[in-house]
């Protein structure tokens, strides 16, 4: 059995939504966490729990997205997280690259820190996108997120930054950019050097997402094809991996059992 610890669902109409799942069940994925990506969104994520128990929630604003988290902002995260199926502070973080200007880092920086202080708070763990903002961005956590624990998303780094992540108790999200893409294989090569007890398959599934060059549209079934890939490369079974990453996801978002 399989998590796909990281997509987002929102955007998929109804139909194509329970066909989605289906495809995923068929698959072998059990649990499926959808990442908010504004307040809006992240509501939308919260009622997906409503109707689909499979689907869980991470609730957060995305730096592409950021803005300052004013006193309401904060309220309405406060209320969105203590909803039921909210598992995750998600996505959030700190992207440099696609965003070069320096006043939207400022904004994306305070974002964060009210995003961090919240998941302390409420001891929910962290669903982190970093883009060009590793040192800034383990600072911003020694400082304000100290305790909190959580994953890198579709960890885009050097084996050093990596490190950092995993003493501070982090895991790290491996998917299709890491294991698929051609270029990758450096990204390819680090996957093999994350803990198998720190590793979290993901998709980034979303409705506008494709897989490879063929134009096949991503989705949380296509976990079963990461693991694949990976386990290959790690000398394991798809099945073994499959269970060791799903117990590593129920321990880190505190799943039950069977969902």
């Amino acid at each position: 059995m399989f998590v796909d610890s990281h997509c987002h669902l929102q955007p998929f109409k109804p139909e194509k939504l329970s066909q989605t799942l289906q495809e995923a069940r068929q698959a072998g994925v059990e649990a499926l966490l959808s990442m908010g990506q504004n307040l809006d969104i992240s509501a939308q994520t919260v009622h997906l729990h409503e109707r689909e128990s499979s689907v869980w929630a991470g609730i957060g604003i995305h730096p592409w997205q950021a803005v300052p988290v004013d006193a309401e902002a904060r309220e309405r995260l406060m209320d969105l997280a203590e909803r039921e199926g909210v598992v995750a502070i998600g996505e959030v973080g700190l992207d440099f690259e696609r965003v070069s200007d320096g006043t939207a880092h400022e904004t994306q920086v305070q974002a964060l820190v009210a995003q961090l202080r919240l998941a302390r708070e409420l001891g929910l763990p962290l669903s982190l996108h970093c883009r060009g903002a590793h040192p800034q961005m383990l600072a911003l956590l020694d400082k304000e997120g100290m305790g909190v624990r959580g994953v890198i998303h579709s960890f885009a780094g050097n084996a050093d930054q990596m490190k950092r992540w995993l003493d501070r108790g982090f895991y790290v999200g491996v998917g299709y950019r890491a294991l698929v893409r051609p270029g990758k294989e450096e990204a390819r090569e680090l996957a093999l050097q994350i803990p198998l007890d720190r590793l979290l398959l993901e998709t980034d599934a979303s409705y506008s997402s494709a897989w490879g060059d063929s134009g096949e549209k991503l989705t949380p079934g296509h976990v079963k094809l990461v693991a694949e890939t990976l386990a290959a490369d790690r000398g394991t079974t798809a099945e073994a991996l499959g269970t060791a990453t799903t117990a590593n996801a129920r321990r880190l978002f505190r799943l039950p059992a069977g969902e």
